[in-house]
């Protein structure tokens, strides 16, 4: 397998690794995008202020407004995680 299959199989493979936790597949509801950016990307989200910050968080991910991130909406946080990440690395 090439470095870019590996790395988009990775990419969807960790989408389902966090959609699959309520028994649906096919979503990441916002309680599974709150353990996923916990558990990934140790954000603090606890709180008032923290669950203010997921609310707005998860709303500029769900595009449709029905209430779960589907695959093409967490590809969007996924870009924006890489660029942020490519910023920092520069």
């Amino acid at each position: 397998m090439s470095d870019l299959k590996g790395a988009l199989k990775t990419v969807k493979d960790f989408f389902y690794k966090y959609a699959n936790q309520d028994g649906d597949a096919h979503s990441i509801t916002k309680k599974e995008l709150k353990v996923l950016l916990q558990q990934e990307l140790k954000m603090e989200l606890e709180g008032c202020k923290g669950k203010e910050q997921l609310d707005d968080f998860f709303k500029e991910l769900d595009d449709n407004e029905d209430n779960v991130v589907d695959f093409d909406e967490f590809c969007e946080l996924f870009v924006m995680i890489l660029k942020i990440s490519n910023f920092w690395l520069m």
